[in-house]
């Protein structure tokens, strides 16, 4: 792969939060969310028509 990262790059976790916090008033990012549905949790690297699906814990799928 020629990609400008190349793998393993380790996925973002989800963290589980009691309340939403609230968007910023000044204009500046936004938040965005996604429910935490149970199953799999992995990183795509695509490089053509090469694919390489890992785990988070840099396991192949």
């Amino acid at each position: 792969m020629t990609l400008p990262l190349q793998p393993p790059i380790a996925p973002m976790l989800a963290k589980l939060a009691d309340t939403i916090p609230a968007q910023p008033d000044d204009g500046g990012a936004t938040w965005l969310y996604e429910p935490k549905w149970d199953g799999f949790r992995c990183i795509v690297f695509r490089d053509g028509p090469s694919v390489e699906l890992a785990s988070r814990n840099e396991k192949p799928f």
